[in-house]
């Protein structure tokens, strides 16, 4: 396998296009997807040290692994290409679809007293462990200065990377927060 720097215009997500591998099997929510926008935006050399699996096909490159990250990448459009590693031509069927699956899995179970006291200094449900903060809310951090618990609530929707796409567009053209565009779309006194 090779890395190659791709237009992010030739890379697509995987809807399922190439006969018999099936559409991404993830799915993620607009929380998720703000929390890795995050992170890309400060950490985006994590975009070379981790980049997308792409399988080329007719004449584009489908998201082996790696759709949420191009669907962050697409929504912000601040890159005009990525590095990507490139699937050989000749790779079977049934090894994307391991690849596929395995590049979504989740393998191991968090340490949580060993974040909370050794990982710290850094907001560890921002950088995606979910379950930190929920789990976490009610233990001091390591130095025994628990941060106050938000009172706010938490909606979730799932999206598709086309539906994200066409709902993160939408809060941009009203120039605002995705949550300030709810609340003035559903017309709450703000």
């Amino acid at each position: 396998m090779k890395t190659e720097n791709i237009p992010l215009s030739l890379i697509q997500p995987n809807d399922g296009q190439i006969p018999g591998l099936p559409r991404n099997p993830r799915s993620w929510s607009v929380r998720e997807l703000s929390r890795l926008k995050k992170s890309i935006q400060e950490t985006p050399e994590m975009l070379e040290l981790r980049p997308p699996l792409v399988y080329e096909y007719e004449g584009k490159y489908v998201a082996v692994g790696g759709n949420m990250r191009l669907a962050v990448l697409q929504e912000t459009g601040d890159i005009q290409d990525i590095p990507c590693i490139v699937i050989p031509q000749d790779t079977p069927l049934r090894k994307l679809k391991e690849i596929a699956i395995k590049d979504n899995a989740k393998f191991g179970e968090w340490d949580y007293d060993a974040l909370a006291d050794e990982w710290n200094e850094f907001d560890l449900a921002d950088y995606g462990i979910n379950d930190f903060s929920e789990d976490q809310e009610d233990k001091p951090a390591g130095d025994g200065n628990a941060s106050p618990v938000d009172d706010r609530v938490t909606i979730e929707i799932e999206l598709s990377p086309d539906e994200f796409l066409f709902v993160s567009g939408k809060f941009r053209e009203m120039g605002e927060t995705p949550e300030a565009a709810v609340l003035k779309i559903l017309n709450y006194p703000l």
